[in-house]
């Protein structure tokens, strides 16, 4: 399964910021309909420091979090030596506003589902 990559080319480009972050929201949009059909399991969004991507995905995608969930997975350079260590941020980060807006027995069917999702080969 390919996943799309929207890469953020200019701090320039991206200091236009309202309309180009609600044009690029748009194409998310759009590709995230056009392919929910075919399975879209997610969007990474890269570009070089300072080109806004944190910005857009803390205001714009998470306009999406009532249709899909949104893991904003950060890479640190301190962590580079750690494999998938943006990607488990994220996972943690979300879980752990799951459980805090959750009561138990939500929380509880939420990790029962999780772990049927992930298969037998999942602790």
């Amino acid at each position: 399964m390919e996943v799309p990559v929207l890469e953020l080319k200019s701090s320039q480009q991206m200091h236009s910021e309202m309309e180009s972050h609600q044009k690029l929201l748009e194409h998310v949009t759009q590709i995230a309909k056009k392919k929910e059909s075919d399975g879209l399991r997610g969007v990474v969004v890269s570009g070089y420091i300072g080109t806004g991507k944190t910005f857009f995905v803390e205001n714009f995608l998470q306009t999406l979090e009532d249709r899909y969930v949104v893991l904003p997975a950060r890479h640190y350079q301190q962590h580079e030596g750690i494999p998938y260590y943006g990607f488990k941020y994220g996972i943690a980060d979300y879980i752990s506003k799951i459980y805090n807006t959750s009561s138990k027995d939500e929380f509880q069917h939420f990790l029962e589902a999780l772990k049927n999702s992930l298969g037998d080969s999942f602790p």
